[in-house]
C-alpha cells in the first residue's frame, strides 16, 4: 500500500531524530571512560597530589628529596569515580627539575589513592591513559 507525503515527512522526521539519538548516544559512550582534555591544574587537583605524596616517595625513590611538588596539567577519566592524569614538577633541594605523571583515583566518597606513576616524563610528554 502506498503511503501519503505527509506520512513519508513524518517517518523521515522520527528517522532523523533517531539518527540524532544514536549519535549523541555513542558520543556518550566513548566520553565515559576516555582520558578528557588536558587543562591547567587547579588547587584542588595540587590538593590530590599533596594526599598522595608519602606514597610518589615509595613508589619512586629517586623523587623522595624532592623540596617541591607542582601539579601542571591534568586529564580526567570518568570511571566509577574519577581517575586524574597529573604532570607533576618535582623540583629538589639543588634545584634540579623532574617530570612524572601520576595517576589519582578518586572515589564517590573522595578519597585519592595514588593507583600508578610514570617518571622520567619530560615538560613536554603529553598526558596519556596509562597502567
Amino acid at each position: 500500500s502506498a503511503i501519503t507525503a505527509g506520512e513519508a515527512k513524518n517517518r523521515v522526521c522520527i528517522l532523523d531524530k533517531l539518527s540524532a539519538f544514536a549519535f549523541a548516544a555513542s558520543a556518550m559512550a566513548r566520553a565515559l571512560g576516555s582520558v578528557g582534555r588536558v587543562k591547567a591544574a587547579t588547587a584542588k587537583v595540587q590538593s590530590y597530589v599533596g594526599a598522595v605524596l608519602s606514597d610518589v616517595a615509595v613508589h619512586a625513590p629517586e623523587l623522595e628529596d624532592a623540596k617541591s611538588v607542582e601539579a601542571v596539567v591534568y586529564a580526567v577519566q570518568v570511571v566509577a569515580g574519577v581517575n586524574f592524569f597529573v604532570k607533576c614538577r618535582f623540583t629538589t633541594a639543588r634545584g634540579k627539575e623532574a617530570y612524572a605523571h601520576l595517576r589519582i583515583y578518586r572515589d564517590l566518597k573522595g578519597n585519592v589513592t595514588l593507583t600508578a606513576i610514570e617518571t622520567g616524563k619530560s615538560a613536554d610528554d603529553p598526558i596519556t591513559y596509562f597502567d
